[in-house]
């Protein structure tokens, strides 16, 4: 998965790096915009590195103004001292048993959001932040490769984990997130590089930052 993220990673700094002499030859003002539809590929950082996923579309309420709607995919947002206490619940079992555990758990987030931003007119350039909320949907998976899936088990008897991921397929939970990024205007295309900051309520000390850029299409 590291691997993964890191040619995600260098494939985004070439797209932004093929835009940039294009960007510097336009002249004159760039036409009026309505809005843009994007999709943006990056990663999380708070749970150890993973890869996220993010389709945006924004529409402008004004020149300086867009209010916008993002879904985004996180591959895995369990925090590291979960997966710590997974690999120690492992240790503790194989000790007891004689026989190896080896548990690894997962945190899979598909996350729906919408808010505004305040947008800098700075002809192809548009720096921006913003803020807004939604709900994002958090399937807790834990497994063993001999015993199968023990999630409930290691909450039960260990209390690893988090009451609201115990005992259901996948939980709904509300979201907050501020963002602040660049937008690169040029013809048609929008280059975007984005920072944001999530923080999932109702989950004790989930939130974690997502940086990601992507392209899209300006309308």
């Amino acid at each position: 998965m590291r691997n993964f993220v890191k040619s995600v990673s260098l494939a985004l700094l070439g797209v932004v790096a093929s835009a940039t002499p294009a960007l510097c030859q336009q002249a004159g003002p760039v036409p009026e915009w309505h809005g843009y539809v994007s999709a943006l590929a990056g990663a999380v950082s708070g749970p150890p590195s993973e890869a996220a996923f993010t389709v945006e579309y924004a529409e402008n309420m004004r020149i300086d103004v867009q209010a916008y709607v993002a879904v985004s995919y996180f591959d895995n947002l369990m925090r590291q001292e979960t997966r710590a206490d997974l690999a120690a619940v492992g240790a503790t079992l194989t000790s007891l048993t004689g026989t190896t555990w080896r548990l690894s758990g997962r945190d899979r987030g598909v996350s729906g959001t919408a808010g505004a931003k305040y947008v800098a007119p700075l002809g192809i350039f548009r720096p921006y932040v913003g803020g807004g909320g939604g709900v994002i949907n958090i399937k807790r998976t834990i497994r063993d490769a001999r015993a199968g899936d023990v999630k409930q088990a290691v909450f039960n008897d260990f209390l690893v984990g988090d009451q609201a991921l115990v005992g259901i397929d996948s939980s709904n939970q509300p979201i907050g997130e501020i963002l602040a990024g660049v937008g690169l205007i040029f013809g048609h295309t929008y280059v975007d590089a984005a920072y944001r900051f999530r923080k999932v309520f109702l989950i004790n000390n989930l939130d974690f930052s997502q940086f990601s850029a992507g392209i899209g299409y300006k309308f």
